[in-house]
């Protein structure tokens, strides 16, 4: 058996699973999009940086320094916030053409355990707190080295972290309103059907008085002036009725009651019998229909006339 619901719990339920749906659904293709559009700008920016790291390894055609660098040596800025390096395909650090030493030292570490003979194409990292983005492809000078450029895209990922609080504060303000407004309007739905089912019980307890329903929609407005002609129509029935019986009853109680005079004036000797007029089972009903109570005559004719 299917559980039952009041009307007003089912209609907040479905307002607010589906305004909760649709929040959801729109927060997760905006963070799709955010998410889809800053790929597809890391990795414009990355293929533009790639390309100007390997024109000016092709320009300065000079050697890879392995070891470490001296503190003399300034790396040559490619870009803002992006840097070069260059990696054996085991990963290990050859060269850092621009870039902070430490940075370059962990992303060839990440290289390392990632493993990086098949190139790496767009990929997203944290180290130590810090989001990279990079890509790898092999050394124009040497294609058993690779060339790798990476940028510090941790403000960007901060950047996305906040929008997505500032849509989940949203979404569960929007949750609360829809809350709010669900509630208000389950309780303008569920007070006319609850007055129109306490007007329906008193009609079936036989309370046939109309009542002043006045409603804000016209549904339940066109529902209750059917009721109250219902109402009408059954209370002009039910004195049609009574009235019925009541001619019925004065109709039988009239020649009953002057056959039972009759009957008790031949019992008395008053009026001389005949028996073609006067049957022997008449002094018979004369004693029954004496011994019987007001009542119970009227009980009689109710039950004559149902039969009939």
């Amino acid at each position: 058996m299917r559980k039952k619901w009041h009307i007003r719990s089912r209609v907040l339920g479905s307002l607010l699973a589906l305004t909760s749906a649709m929040l959801l659904v729109v927060a997760l293709a905006f963070n799709l999009s955010v998410q889809g559009y800053i790929r597809a700008q890391v990795s414009t920016y990355l293929g533009n940086e790639l390309a100007r790291a390997e024109a000016d390894r092709m320009g300065a055609g000079r050697e890879p320094n392995v070891g470490p660098r001296s503190e003399g040596h300034t790396a040559r800025p490619v870009g803002s916030q992006d840097s070069a390096i260059l990696l054996d395909k085991d990963g290990n650090l050859l060269d850092i053409i621009s870039g902070s030493e430490t940075t370059a030292g962990q992303i060839a570490a990440y290289c390392r355990n990632l493993g990086i003979s098949n190139g790496i194409q767009n990929a997203i990292t944290t180290i130590d707190g810090n989001t990279y983005a990079m890509t790898a492809v092999p050394d124009p000078m040497d294609s058993n080295n690779f060339l790798l450029v990476y940028v510090d895209i941790t403000s960007t990922m901060e950047l996305t972290q906040k929008i997505n609080l500032v849509m989940v504060i949203v979404i569960l303000a929007a949750i609360l309103i829809s809350v709010l407004v669900s509630r208000r309007f389950a309780k303008s739905l569920a007070e006319p059907v609850q007055s129109l089912c306490d007007f329906a019980g008193e009609i079936g307890k036989g309370n046939l008085t109309t009542r002043e329903l006045s409603f804000r929609d016209i549904e339940f407005e066109q529902l209750a002036d059917s009721m109250n002609r219902m109402a009408t129509e059954l209370q002009e029935e039910k004195l049609r009725q009574e009235t019925f019986f009541q001619n019925v009853s004065h109709e039988l109680r009239t020649p009953l009651t002057s056959i039972r005079g009759n009957a008790e004036g031949i019992d008395y000797g008053i009026i001389l019998p005949h028996p073609s007029l006067y049957p022997p089972g008449l002094l018979f009903f004369s004693f029954i229909s004496s011994s019987l109570s007001n009542t119970m005559m009227d009980f009689v004719f109710h039950f004559f006339m149902i039969m009939i």
